[in-house]
């Protein structure tokens, strides 16, 4: 017997802006992701790449992850 669920899957990255010897540049801090069951709770995943970086940015960080968390949920509301 096959059973399966179909679901809507996303995914994002938070940057920041780094100054280098190099100049501007833009660094991952953070990796997310979303699985939402057609007929379920969102499913949501956040992944830290870079511990300092986000310490230095915990804030802006934070709020960015939030606001995909929140476009998560708004899939389902």
């Amino acid at each position: 017997m096959l059973n399966y669920t179909k679901s809507t899957t996303f995914t994002g990255t938070v940057e920041v802006e780094t100054v280098t010897e190099m100049g501007t540049q833009r660094e991952p801090v953070a990796y997310l992701s979303a699985s939402i069951p057609e007929d379920g709770t969102p499913n949501v995943s956040k992944s830290i790449q870079n511990k300092d970086l986000y310490l230095k940015h915990k804030t802006e960080v934070d709020k960015d992850m939030q606001e995909f968390e929140d476009i998560a949920w708004a899939q389902v509301i």
